[in-house]
């Protein structure tokens, strides 16, 4: 039985990742039905944003309801593309999988099955269908029982 690695478990959640942001830009330039891929809440975030990009305030987009800081975290996203938000939630979920891998190794010293554990518990966050989806649709926050 082969190891599994961190690396290839990286790698997999990046391609995951990459191809449902790369989905969701196509789904929501063909969407038909009114039903897009992206968050409600990103195009709030991203619209904040190029009221900052024109030196206005992100409160000035109504129904903005978040912390200044994300407007100006997504102000990139106002000069190049809009995917930028998302990108940047997909790269970020990568990081915290990662992150965790170090934790558990740190947490299991002198174990023999340590890289094993810490392989699994970082995989069990980067492959979550659960998070790689709210971070490629965009959305700011994982409460999404709220009504719109």
């Amino acid at each position: 039985m082969s190891r599994l690695s961190i690396a290839s478990v990286v790698a997999l959640s990046a391609a995951v990742h990459l191809s449902l942001l790369l989905y969701g830009e196509y789904h929501d330039r063909i969407a038909t039905a009114g039903v897009r891929y992206t968050d409600v809440d990103y195009d709030v975030l991203s619209d904040a944003a190029d009221f900052v990009a024109r030196g206005s305030s992100p409160f000035d987009r109504a129904t903005y309801r978040y912390s200044p800081l994300f407007a100006l975290i997504l102000y990139p996203g106002s000069i190049w593309n809009r995917i930028w938000g998302k990108f940047l939630f997909c790269f970020f979920d990568v990081l915290v999988g990662l992150i965790s891998y170090r934790v558990v190794l740190l947490f299991y010293k002198g174990s023999a099955r340590k890289r094993n554990v810490a392989v699994w518990s970082a995989a069990t966050w980067l492959l979550n269908p659960m998070a790689i989806v709210v971070s490629s649709r965009g959305s700011p926050m994982w409460d999404e029982s709220q009504p719109r």
